[in-house]
């Protein structure tokens, strides 16, 4: 991942702290909130999204609305205490 798709990947992880969002929405979002205008680059914010997935911080699914018109939708995975690392003593 190149240093440009490393910031898109910080924001992105950033936003879908606060919930779930689209991949159209979190191309506004990043350009509104982060300054980071994604015009004839939507394929980084994509390919981050895609990176991000198969790695494990991400996680997405198709939605249908009401309409039958069809989204992605991304959202950070839920960790169960069994995903976690055991704890670890700090040695002084």
């Amino acid at each position: 991942m190149i240093a440009g798709d490393r910031e898109i990947a910080e924001r992105v992880a950033d936003l879908l702290a606060e919930g779930p969002r689209t991949g159209y929405a979190l191309a506004v979002e990043l350009a509104s909130r982060f300054g980071l205008p994604l015009a004839g680059r939507q394929g980084s914010l994509y390919a981050a999204l895609l990176h991000l997935e198969r790695e494990g911080f991400l996680e997405s699914r198709w939605e249908t609305q009401p309409g039958g018109d069809r989204r992605r939708v991304y959202r950070l995975p839920v960790l169960r205490d069994a995903d976690c690392p055991p704890e670890r003593e700090i040695l002084p």
